[in-house]
């Protein structure tokens, strides 16, 4: 059987996910032996922080901040997410500079959305507490049918293939955990509407 952890927030953010999902990535590498999949899905919100084992502080916003923590786990960027390359690569650049390596474990879905300068743009004219970082943009667009996807746009040395394919070949007895971002309290279909992100945060969400 393969395990599926997800971790979500329950308040509006801020609950510390990061330090929870390292933890968590932790006791499953100790306890059972295993190197879990890690999988992050959402866009490039405020970082999730962790400390790896040297005690090195890390706010990650695009790579699934389990990855500082163990480092032979599989890394992957799923489906429904938004990649700002400009950060995707300064936060790859700095972790195998690091050494941490990122790129040799790394899948990023080929469908997922890509934030460009204009999404970025589009976010200056809303006035209800959008982060300005493109995600609401990006999205709108992506409903619209006009987004670019990293399967168009991404550069040729970022790994991007089928994520949903394989994690469906995930081994007998894998863990897989699932990083969520923001909290409940934010949904775009809670009553806090329209002072909320621009999707919802629920587990079954991601």
């Amino acid at each position: 059987m393969t395990s599926i952890h997800i971790v979500a927030g329950g308040q509006f953010g801020s609950e510390g996910k990061g330090a929870f999902t390292a933890a968590l990535v932790r006791k499953l590498r100790q306890e059972f032996d295993v190197h879990p999949t890690l999988v992050r899905v959402a866009g490039p919100n405020a970082g999730h922080t962790a400390y790896d084992d040297q005690g090195r502080k890390w706010s990650l916003r695009q790579i699934p901040v389990g990855a500082v923590v163990d480092h032979e786990s599989d890394i992957i960027i799923g489906q429904q997410s938004e990649i700002d390359l400009e950060v995707l690569r300064s936060e790859i650049d700095q972790l195998e500079e690091a050494g941490i390596s990122i790129l040799n474990r790394l899948s990023i879905d080929h469908a997922c959305t890509v934030i460009e300068s204009w999404h970025q743009e589009r976010e200056l004219t809303i006035s209800t507490g959008t982060t300005g970082k493109g995600i609401g943009g990006a999205r709108a667009a992506r409903l619209m049918r006009t987004a670019g996807t990293m399967r168009d746009l991404a550069p040729p040395d970022l790994p991007i293939g089928d994520t949903v394919a394989a994690l469906r070949a995930t081994g007998w007895g894998q863990h897989i955990v699932i990083e969520g971002t923001q909290g409940y309290g934010l949904g775009l279909h809670t009553s806090y509407y329209p002072y909320v992100t621009s999707s919802n945060t629920r587990c079954g969400d991601f």
